[in-house]
């Protein structure tokens, strides 16, 4: 798969604007974005609460943020250059969660979210990094398109990843609750972090600007069973409801009360509500 996506890679040139080039190329995945959909509901349905199934789920991802940084070669580079890399990868982390989500496999979203992911976006080389570092601005479709087209949206790459969403693979009420449940796993792992710049420590969820109200996904309104609480808590990192709300107060102090996590302005949205956190934090 990572092959196929590579033929897609366009270099940037053309009359269009380079982001046209990357749109395309984006439109083009698709069928592979449907098929790699197919092997995760397999895997999460057959193969039980097993860690290692997630092998090649991690070998892709982790592949692809190989792809994120400048060319190994000398050249001229822009960081937007990599951003089909960049989406597909996103993509793959939401197909992933929504899959382990909707199947209930705890231990494995537990691997998912602190496997030591190598990723390189810069000429140092790679570095470790969990889940959270494949939620990336994709500047060429949010900034360069919506700006040269007029578009006026919110997110562009919101509205792309709602567009390829489909009832047999991996529908968008499933890929927005994934979205929200990397959301809080970003919040609870923000203690002791001192990065002045908190894009990259935390995970954007920005699939909610199609939710106009705080609506709960339904694995947050499970949360009130203390068996899937519990599972919630597990896959996250955290070991208690007490140590889940000490991190939401030091969080919620660094994200300006979570605004940050939210694209754009999202009158009568509630991060802690959406996330059914007085239930988490029992």
């Amino acid at each position: 798969m990572l092959a196929e996506i590579k033929q897609r890679y366009v270099t940037p040139e053309g009359k269009t604007g380079y982001d046209e080039e990357i749109y395309q190329a984006i439109l083009q995945t698709k069928g592979l974005r449907d098929q790699f959909s197919e092997y995760v509901e397999a895997l999460a349905s057959f193969l039980g609460d097993e860690p290692k199934a997630l092998k090649q789920c991690i070998y892709l991802l982790e592949q692809l943020g190989q792809l994120f940084g400048p060319p190994i070669e000398n050249g001229t580079y822009v960081e937007g250059w990599s951003d089909l890399y960049r989406f597909f990868a996103l993509e793959a982390a939401l197909i992933v969660t929504a899959g382990l989500l909707r199947h209930e496999r705890w231990q494995m979203l537990r691997h998912w979210l602190k496997y030591p992911f190598l990723v390189r976006t810069d000429h140092s080389g790679p570095k470790t990094e969990n889940i959270i570092a494949f939620d990336s601005y994709l500047s060429s479709m949010d900034e360069h398109r919506n700006n040269r087209l007029r578009l006026n949206r919110a997110c562009l790459t919101a509205d792309m990843l709602r567009e390829r969403c489909s009832p047999e693979h991996t529908p968008f009420n499933e890929l927005v609750q994934a979205d929200m449940f990397l959301g809080l796993f970003g919040v609870a792992q923000m203690k002791g972090r001192t990065e002045t710049n908190f894009y990259g420590s935390f995970w954007r969820p920005r699939t909610v600007v199609y939710t106009s109200e705080s609506r709960r996904s339904p694995i947050f309104l499970k949360a009130v069973d203390p068996d899937i609480r519990n599972s919630i808590l597990l896959a996250i990192g955290v070991v208690s409801g007490a140590d889940l709300a000490e991190r939401v107060v030091e969080a919620r102090s660094k994200t300006d009360d979570f605004r940050y996590l939210l694209i754009g302005r999202m009158l009568g949205f509630s991060f802690e509500d959406a996330v059914n956190m007085q239930a988490l934090t029992r």
